[in-house]
């Protein structure tokens, strides 16, 4: 058997399992490495050419009990790693899995820190064709076709991610917990802006397309369109958007990495945004 790695435990949801797996597939492409993601099998349909997710001889493994994938590794039948915070950097990973590829028996991965930024950027065209969402789930989309026909008529499309869910735990301690948990006045705020500064000179027409895991305030007008689409559909619509602001989120991050959209994570919900603070795919932390 050659060199090979395989996910065994997916990490997150959607969008942070799309991160986890594009990391690992990377690094094993620019290594000449077997890769496969069993973990991936629920998603895998979605995409026009995604990785391996069906291996006979990783199947087997993944099936088996944690206690039995335990016995296997303390006899040197797998190698088994948990990638954790203080791996992050990208040197580190990759020595730490390089180091493990020595011998040749599978090494079994998880978690969601495995980080190599400059390979997801080397491979970034071939990966965004790679996991583009196959036809079919779109074609018969009403919404993208509208979102499309703005498009050609030259209207600047803003994609407005806004995340609320378990953001009101996430992060923060005390009185600042949910630090990214933004109220819809503050995305008013910055669409306002937004708005401003792209009707300066009253050339260019613009509309906004909201997109959120629950109820605003907000209602569909001339220049404001609201998705109501499956997740997927979304991410394809985000990806297709000029630009993209929300609080910092994997979902939106990887509608950017598969598309043309330049982004802003809403950090500080007190600043005042400028276009030229918007910017292209880079991986934050």
């Amino acid at each position: 058997m050659g060199k090979k790695v395989i996910i065994e435990a997916a990490y997150g949801n959607h969008s942070n399992r799309l991160f986890q797996n594009l990391h690992f597939e990377c690094f094993c492409k620019e290594h000449n490495i077997e890769y496969c993601n069993p973990t991936f099998r629920d998603m895998a349909y979605l995409y026009v050419n995604p990785c391996d997710c069906n291996d006979a001889d990783s199947l087997k493994i993944i099936d088996k009990s944690n206690t039995v994938k335990k016995l296997y590794s303390l006899f040197g039948m797998i190698k088994r790693i948990r990638f954790n915070k203080k791996h992050i950097k990208e040197e580190i990973n990759e020595k730490i899995l390089l180091t493990a590829l020595n011998k040749k028996t599978p090494v079994y991965v998880r978690n969601f820190h495995f980080r190599v930024p400059k390979l997801i950027g080397k491979y970034r065209e071939e990966m965004a064709l790679k996991y583009s969402l196959k036809r079919e789930f779109y074609e018969n989309s009403d919404f993208v076709k509208k979102i499309r026909e703005l498009k050609s008529q030259g209207n600047i499309l803003t994609g407005v991610h806004i995340r609320r869910g378990d953001y009101i735990n996430w992060r923060g301690e005390g009185e600042k917990k949910g630090i990214y948990y933004y109220g819809d006045d503050i995305y008013e705020k910055f669409m306002e802006s937004i708005s401003r500064q792209l009707s300066i000179g009253g050339k260019q027409k613009h509309t906004f397309i909201l997109f959120s895991n629950e109820e605003t305030k907000f209602r569909e007008k001339e220049n404001l369109l609201i998705s109501k689409e499956k997740w997927y559909i979304d991410q394809l619509i985000m990806s297709e958007c000029d630009y993209l602001i929300g609080p910092p989120s994997t979902f939106s991050l990887w509608s950017c990495y598969i598309g043309k959209a330049k982004f802003y994570h809403i950090f500080d919900k007190n600043k005042d945004v400028k276009l030229q603070d918007f910017s292209d795919f880079k991986h934050w932390e």
